[in-house]
């Protein structure tokens, strides 16, 4: 596909042209890539508050293993088993966020627009005129080179017809 824009000014055709191409991009990849984008966006929350939680429940963890060592009875040691459970559970839940956040990602990069820019928009090249006295003595200088040239294909050509004649 190829993109052409004609005015009056240079310069306005070429900001047309890369303000159609920009907002043509991004209609593309927004349109493309919504439902990812929704998608990242849940995920990642859900990403931090299974973040907030985890942390949470290592710092209780923490503390019941502190005041642990310093129990007799052993009912202290099935709360901290079902708080190391629990944190385990809560480590695959974060893993399994993380997981699915990346996996959003390298999909948002596959629906990336496949609008491929092959030359960006420029101005029309300044015509720079050859000038005129170096132009007219290489006119003279060529003039003079292909008259020798002529003239000596003509006598040489004069003299063949003479020596065919005798």
């Amino acid at each position: 596909m190829e993109l052409t824009v004609k005015t009056d000014s240079d310069t306005l055709s070429k900001i047309m042209v890369e303000t159609w191409l920009k907002t043509m991009t991004h209609f593309y990849t927004e349109t493309r890539s919504q439902k990812t984008l929704e998608l990242l966006q849940l995920h990642t929350s859900r990403r931090d508050s299974v973040l907030s939680i985890l942390s949470g429940e290592e710092r209780k963890l923490a503390r019941a293993q502190d005041y642990s060592q310093y129990m007799v009875m052993p009912s202290g040691r099935v709360n901290e088993q079902r708080m190391s459970q629990n944190t385990t559970y809560l480590q695959g839940l974060y893993m399994d966020a993380l997981r699915n956040i990346d996996a959003l990602r390298t999909s948002l990069i596959r629906e990336s627009p496949l609008v491929t820019i092959i030359d960006e928009p420029t101005y029309p090249l300044p015509v720079t005129p050859y000038p005129r006295g170096k132009a007219i003595k290489i006119g003279i200088a060529l003039g003079i080179v292909l008259s020798f040239v002529m003239m000596f294909l003509i006598t040489t050509y004069q003299n063949m017809m003479k020596k065919l004649q005798e």
